[in-house]
């Protein structure tokens, strides 16, 4: 070929060289044949009762403000915990007179305060929350209201009135806050209007009620109807231990009897062994079914304030983590307070800000999350598989129990003391193979098995 001839083909390819993307530039600006696919809507279901793992979420340990936004943002780390239901302590708009800090007096049941953000914060925080599986409660405060609520000046006899007609607290001790009357039916369907407004303009997913002893069973009763008129599968959770509180509609119902058992057998109360532990939970839990659960936790928003926390409690993380694996691991429904992931040990008041190091203790970070994601496996932990062995007199510091769901079996072992122990194998597991779900070796149990302090065992039978 001559350098003519060449130089016209090489001109030639290169008129349609162009002409192709001239034609792509114009697919790109107008009528594409190939669109990029719209990604598929996600489907939020809300959890199953019995498949809850809960995270409290108080919110001034996220932000000093607009910390539905800083929850927001942490909601993977959230949900690496296992967790599928968030509730978030109150956010409504609080009191200025009397006003102590407490996010628990509130002055407008249908608004936000500005110091946590805004409502559209929240709806961004529970989309968010629905496309990652996570549903949201919020915290319920039916009780009492702020003195400066609208309500005392336009309907006073919604109010409880001393003698003298003065509206008087709940009790002496809550004197921030102005008591109920309950006996008013207006009050009561006010009250339950407040609670569907966040069904309706919120997309929330149920409500923790708190302070539930104190207000009458039927109240409970017609609201839990309401709300699920609107929304048939809300998750209620009673702070209270009334048995009532299941046959009026709720999921759930805070274990205060369970974790005061917890507090006596770690701190050698000679009184609280471990058969009457067994015994005194054991009675609880036979009353539950998949849809009616007890909240476990070793630690929440009160203790952690007033009282101790799991680590001050149970003298050290070693302590606290191994009581944890007990309200992880027996059938109940666990709950995390935030914080507690941390290794946090000093007091948090929720009447203020405090600022948390969320990094301050990775390991145990990640011994939380190692125990979830043995939890959240399978079904292994619910209720109906687990057997107890409340009449063992040789184990008198390790609580174990065995979990069989026909195609698992795991061993739970917890030396619920401050020292090494021996557990005295029974002879039904001797010589029976396991994998420690928690480290991954293997352990063949013989006669003995000699646990260090507030050592603890999640064994698959192999």
């Amino acid at each position: 070929m001559n350098k003519t001839s060449f130089f016209k083909s090489f001109l030639l390819l290169l008129g349609f060289a162009l002409a192709f993307v001239s034609c792509k530039d114009d697919d790109n600006k107008g009528g594409n044949n190939n669109p990029t696919p719209e990604p598929e809507p996600y489907v939020f279901s809300i959890p199953k009762t019995e498949d809850v793992v809960m995270y409290e979420a108080n919110p001034r340990v996220f932000a000093e403000t607009n910390s539905l936004k800083a929850i927001e943002a942490r909601l993977d780390e959230i949900k690496s915990l296992g967790v599928n239901v968030l509730w978030i302590m109150p956010i409504y708009t609080h009191g200025v007179e009397k006003y102590k800090g407490s996010p628990y007096c509130i002055r407008n049941y249908t608004a936000i305060d500005p110091e946590y953000g805004t409502m559209d914060d929240l709806k961004s925080l529970v989309k968010s929350a629905h496309k990652k599986g996570i549903a949201v409660l919020m915290d319920w405060v039916a009780n009492h209201t702020s003195w400066d609520n609208v309500w005392i000046t336009e309907h006073k006899d919604w109010y409880t009135q001393d003698k003298d007609g003065n509206i008087i607290p709940p009790i002496p001790a809550w004197s921030d806050v102005a008591d109920l009357n309950y006996n008013n039916p207006e009050m009561r369907q006010a009250m339950i209007d407040a609670m569907k407004f966040w069904i309706t303009e919120a997309d929330i997913d149920g409500f923790r009620c708190d302070a539930a002893d104190y207000v009458e069973i039927d109240f409970w009763q017609d609201a839990v109807s309401q709300l699920r008129a609107k929304k048939s599968d809300i998750l209620m959770f009673a702070e209270g231990n009334k048995q009532d509180y299941f046959s009026a509609g709720f999921n759930f119902k805070f274990g205060w009897t369970f974790h005061t058992w917890l507090d006596r057998i770690y701190n050698l109360s000679e009184s609280y062994s471990l058969v009457k532990f067994l015994s005194a939970t054991g009675n609880s839990l036979s009353n539950l079914s998949a849809d009616k659960r007890i909240i476990f936790f070793t630690t929440n928003h009160d203790k952690s304030a007033d009282e101790k926390t799991d680590v001050q409690l149970f003298n050290g993380n070693r302590g606290a983590m191994s009581a944890f694996v007990i309200t992880a691991t027996y059938a109940g429904t666990p709950l995390i307070y935030s914080s507690q992931e941390t290794g946090q040990k000093d007091k948090i008041s929720f009447f203020k800000y405090y600022n948390l190091n969320w990094d301050a203790n990775p390991e145990i970070t990640a011994e939380y999350k190692k125990i979830m994601s043995i939890y959240t496996a399978s079904d292994i932990f619910r209720n109906k598989y687990m057997t107890t062995y409340s009449d063992d007199k040789n184990n008198t510091d390790v609580l174990y129990y065995v979990h069989d769901n026909g195609k698992q079996n795991v061993l739970v072992l917890v030396n619920v003391r401050n020292a090494e122990s021996t557990f005295t194998v029974p002879t039904d597991f001797q010589g029976n193979s396991y994998t420690n779900l928690m480290g991954g070796e293997d352990i063949t149990l013989e006669s003995t098995l000699a646990m260090p302090a507030y050592q603890y065992y999640i064994l698959q039978k192999k």
